[in-house]
């Protein structure tokens, strides 16, 4: 998001409905663009469970979603990565 008001709001808005965790990710997300699990788990300092879990939550409510992108050609399935759209 362009914004930083827009993306500061968004980021306290899920921080109320779904807590701290998800507000975390949702903040990478907004900042940085579409993330893989594990940039997800170095950027926020949480455990993959708990990263897992916040992604759950925020896919759900229709706030991330997850594409998988193959751009390695020895990589049939492709690599997820999630961004999140407020």
């Amino acid at each position: 998001m362009n914004d930083p008001a827009a993306s500061s709001l968004a980021a306290v808005l899920v921080k109320e409905s779904f807590g701290e965790r998800c507000e975390s990710i949702a903040r990478i997300l907004l900042d940085q663009g579409s993330s893989r699990i594990d940039e997800l788990v170095r950027e926020s300092g949480l455990r993959p469970k708990q990263v897992q879990q916040a992604l759950l939550v925020l896919v759900q409510v229709r706030l991330s979603s997850m594409q998988c992108r193959s751009t390695l050609f020895f990589l049939p399935k492709g690599i997820p990565t999630h961004s999140v759209s407020i």
